[in-house]
């Protein structure tokens, strides 16, 4: 589906009646579509085009837990979403953190977290952003590696210790490794 402006294309559904969409106009520009191609160049512009190209920007929509956390060996800083959990809180103005989709959020604050393993470990994560509207909790991984933890990636899954003592552990899914 392809939206702008309120309006939608739904492609992909067929009729048995095919009717030619030769000559029909643009619901964008107005101009007769010649050829409608799906997947154009992303950004694609149509004014002056003579052909009628339809730019598909697929979003998914996952679901999450908000009490997830993602280990993230990009990430320079570590981000989560509920200021209740925290142990300790200090209210900041003024700092934005940049995502990976290059759009900023506000940060908060910034917290020290408790991770409590099954394994009865805690893993303490220091300098915390609260980002309010972040959908996912990230630790950053050259952040703890820098605080003295270890990970060891394993067959689809990591390990995570602290002075050769287990700490805990998370695994792959969806290709996002989760503690």
């Amino acid at each position: 589906m392809v939206n702008s402006n309120s309006k939608a294309i739904n492609i992909g559904k067929t009729t048995k009646n095919k009717k030619s969409k030769a000559n029909k106009p643009c619901w964008n520009c107005g101009q007769a579509v010649v050829n409608m191609v799906v997947g154009g160049s992303s950004g694609a512009s149509t004014s002056g085009a003579t052909e009628g190209y339809v730019s598909v920007q697929p979003e998914l929509l996952t679901i999450y837990e908000p009490y997830d956390w993602l280990i993230d060996t990009g990430a320079n800083v570590q981000v989560y979403a509920d200021k209740f959990l925290f142990v300790s809180y200090q209210a900041i103005i003024g700092r934005t953190v940049i995502m990976g989709n290059s759009s900023t959020a506000k940060v908060l604050g910034i917290e020290s977290v408790d991770l409590k393993f099954p394994s009865g470990r805690i893993l303490s994560l220091k300098r915390v952003h609260y980002v309010s509207t972040i959908r996912r909790n990230i630790i950053s991984g050259s952040v703890i590696v820098g605080e003295g933890y270890e990970l060891a990636f394993k067959f689809n899954r990591v390990v995570i210790q602290q002075f050769g003592i287990f700490v805990g552990k998370g695994y792959l899914d969806d290709d996002l490794l989760k503690v």
